[in-house]
């Protein structure tokens, strides 16, 4: 069995999963929630996403040997990592994926709707004397961010600046998640962008979690489910690892600065009015919907 072939079925299996998953969650009560219309639909859906790019990547990483007897997989990995990390990588963007997961998933079923932003949280937790779970949420995803890069970067500059773009890049796609389709656009671009820089080695590891955020696309696009923390967060994570681990430092500096500003900006200002006031980007937003 070839490299490539083990690729394929990695990316149809995490399709297929998702499908099932998905089934399932729209039967689980605990999920079920209101859009912004008012429409009943499935939330946290997002979690069919990750457990489908779970076994992608589960069987790329029990197919290690099939993968380095295709010379130009191996080729894509030794030269974006070296020899010794191309094992590393497939068990970092499913641990992230993973953790990401149940940490949105807990803002998702626990959490307070009403508290929002980084300026919502500190008010609550300075004049309220409450620690709200987007709070919580926000620390150990910082946390998890920071150990993840800099055990792959080492205790240095580039570990830090890793660890903040990963956490900047997990809620940048948490943001986008107010309308349909808006949250999964927003990773595809993001991610085009990210493997561009990255090379073939970022569009390997990221392959599994893409295959399953299109076979769950048309559910979002059509107002069926919503991504949720659950799902919008480790889509975030996993594309901040692929800049943070693969692309070179000044890159990643942009990168943060640019998701800071959005950040920024997005405490004081609407991103779902300015966006109607775009013509490409309400173009781009209602596309498929």
């Amino acid at each position: 069995m070839t490299g490539g072939l083990v690729l394929v079925i990695a990316l149809l299996l995490s399709a297929v999963t998702c499908r099932l998953v998905l089934g399932v969650l729209k039967n689980w009560k605990r999920v079920q929630t209101l859009n912004y219309l008012g429409e009943r639909v499935t939330g946290s859906a997002g979690i069919a996403i990750v457990a489908g790019s779970l076994v992608g990547w589960l069987v790329l990483i029990m197919s290690q040997s099939w993968l380095e007897t295709d010379r130009l997989l191996l080729l894509a990995v030794r030269s974006a990592l070296g020899q010794d990390s191309d094992r590393q990588i497939w068990v970092i963007f499913p641990l992230v994926a993973f953790v990401f997961c149940l940490i949105g998933l807990s803002d998702d079923l626990w959490g307070n709707p009403t508290v929002r932003g980084l300026r919502g949280h500190l008010k609550s937790f300075f004049d309220e004397r409450k620690l709200t779970t987007g709070a919580v949420k926000a620390v150990l995803g910082s946390l998890l961010a920071l150990v993840v890069s800099f055990s792959w970067h080492g205790v240095r500059l580039e570990g830090l600046t890793g660890g903040c773009l990963i956490a900047l890049s997990a809620n940048f796609i948490n943001l986008l998640d107010k309308r349909p389709g808006r949250a999964l656009k927003g990773f595809w671009l993001y991610s085009l962008l990210a493997t561009v820089m990255a090379g073939p080695m970022g569009v390997i590891a990221l392959s599994p979690l893409i295959a399953a955020s299109l076979s769950y696309a048309p559910d979002d696009l059509h107002r069926r489910g919503m991504l949720g923390d659950a799902g919008s967060n480790p889509l975030g994570g996993a594309v901040g690892l692929v800049p943070a681990l693969l692309s070179p430092l000044s890159f990643q500096v942009a990168l943060c600065l640019i998701l800071t500003a959005i950040h920024l900006y997005a405490e004081t200002r609407s991103l779902t009015e300015d966006i109607k006031r775009s013509r490409i980007l309400s173009w781009l937003d209602r596309l498929g919907t």
